[in-house]
Parts: structure tokens; sequence; C-alpha cells
């Protein structure tokens, strides 16, 4: 049956505001007469009314005389531990394409030198036959330079004249 009553009882909701004084005079007379009448609604502004009491007992909190400092020195301590991991955070957007554009420079350049290195160096066949017949040109100088030391009487003749 108290549930009926609290459920029919549209008073409730002003009982904070009645003990704060933040109703209009008609409202605050409304609901003194009402808990006057209704057990239900008197138990709960009792309720209320102790717990504003306490809360106005209460002492406020005075802080340290160097909480200031202390606050903003642990701030500052937070703020660089963060700031050395966000560098990449920090830059501008106007930077962000620039380092993208210059790490897919550097991975086609690395995959560029890598894949030259390890190509294996393959000849035409023309190539294949001068690697291997390299002794043999050289060699052909020489043999033509023979002339000139088959003739190498007659060029000592004419140096001596």
């Amino acid at each position: 049956m108290d549930k009926k009553m609290k459920k029919s009882c549209n008073v409730t909701d002003l009982i904070s505001p009645f003990i704060d004084g933040e109703l209009s005079p008609k409202d605050n007379a409304s609901v003194l007469q009402h808990l006057e009448s209704c057990a239900i609604c008197r138990k709960e502004y009792d309720a209320l009314k102790s717990v504003d009491k306490l809360l106005c007992d209460i002492k406020p909190l005075e802080p340290s005389f160097d909480f200031a400092r202390e606050f903003w020195k642990k701030v500052d301590t937070l703020e660089a531990k963060k700031s050395r991991w966000s560098i990449l955070k920090n830059l501008s957007w106007g930077w962000r394409p620039a380092l993208g554009a210059v790490a897919a420079l550097l991975v086609i350049a690395s995959g560029s030198v890598i894949y030259y290195r390890s190509a294996p160096t393959t000849l035409d066949p023309t190539g294949m036959l001068i690697a291997e017949n390299i002794t043999l040109y050289s060699d052909y100088e020489i043999i033509n330079s023979l002339e000139l030391l088959e003739n190498w009487e007659e060029i000592i003749t004419l140096e001596e004249i």
C-alpha cells in the first residue's frame, strides 16, 4: 500500500527544492500542507533534510601550500612523456604528404637497388663471344704490330739516313 501512495503522491519531486527554498510561495504552501498529511513524503523530507544538514556541516578542504606547484609539476611531467611519443602527431597536415612521398621513394629506390644487385648478369651471344675471346682481341693488336717488327730493319735504316 505504501508503493501505491508513493506513486500517487506528486509532491515527492518538489521536496528537495522545498528544502533549498527554491519554490514559489504558492508551491511552498502546497508542499507544506501536503507534508502535514502524508507520512511517506514527511519521511522523505526528514531523510533529505538530514542529508542536507550533513552536507552543510562538512568543512571545506584546504589544499596544502605547495599544491599548485606540485600539480603543475605533475602536469608538465605527463605532457613531456606524451610529447616524446607523439612527435608525428604534432606534425602539421602539410608535412604528412611529403613524409609519405619520401617514404614511397625510399621503398622504390631500395627495391631497385636490391633487384639490380641480385639480378644475374647475362650477356647476349655476341657479348659472350667477345668475353670468351678477349685474349684473342688483345693479342690481335700485337699481331698488327708484328708487321712493323718485320720491317724493323728498314725502319732502322731510315732512321740512320
